[in-house]
């Protein structure tokens, strides 16, 4: 079956698997989406410091883009732009998004065969009591597959703290009461937030390799 794989939040590239030509079928997707990073930030777009050979193999293997930008500056906006596909200061606020979920681009997808599956930052949905009977959780957005957080590593703060600098200095990883969500069952809070990488990575090539 064609998949596409969206993870938000850990690692850095954009990479298609094949490239589609006439006749042949349509490409797997996997796309990667980054809070926090620059054009310049990777070796295969020309930085001769930062060592990235996993990300440059994507690259070389898929499809480099040199005309791909990010609709907003910061995490809601560039997230909303991006499954969307309209520019997020079109929507007039949070609660117009979910009168759009069977036109987001996971939803556009599977119509057309895709197996769709999403690990990693949300931030779609604000932060409702219980993310998991959201109208905008992903699974009510066109995805099949669900594994990561409703939104920022950081929210909520501990009682009575603010996110300011200070607190950064000074958390470790069980500071903040992040909550890890596989489809609609909570697995664990707060998120041991040490391996998270890892443990999305694992998630993926599993999920990959199933479909």
């Amino acid at each position: 079956m064609k998949k596409i794989l969206i993870i938000l939040g850990f690692l850095a590239s954009f990479s298609v698997s094949c490239v589609l030509q006439a006749a042949a079928p349509p490409p797997n997707i996997v796309l990667v989406f980054v809070d926090d990073m620059g054009y310049g930030d990777l070796a295969c777009y020309g930085n001769k410091k930062n060592k990235t050979p996993n990300v440059d193999r994507l690259a070389s293997e898929g499809q480099r883009w040199t005309s791909f930008y990010s609709s907003g500056a910061v995490c809601v906006p560039s997230r909303t732009g991006l499954m969307s596909g309209r520019h997020p200061a079109l929507f007039s606020g949070r609660h117009e998004l979910p009168k759009t979920r069977d036109k987001l681009m996971a939803a556009m997808l599977k119509k057309k065969g895709y197996a769709t599956g999403i690990l990693g930052k949300w931030h779609l949905a604000g932060y409702p009591k219980d993310f998991t009977k959201s109208p905008m959780h992903p699974l009510e957005c066109g995805f099949d597959y669900h594994y990561g957080t409703p939104g920022s590593n950081d929210v909520p703060a501990p009682p009575g703290k603010r996110q300011i600098r200070s607190l950064f200095d000074v958390c470790d990883k069980f500071t903040f009461r992040v909550p890890l969500i596989r489809g609609r069952k909570l697995i664990e809070v707060p998120t041991d937030q040490e391996l998270l990488t890892k443990r999305y990575t694992t998630e993926a090539v599993k999920w990959i390799g199933a479909n």
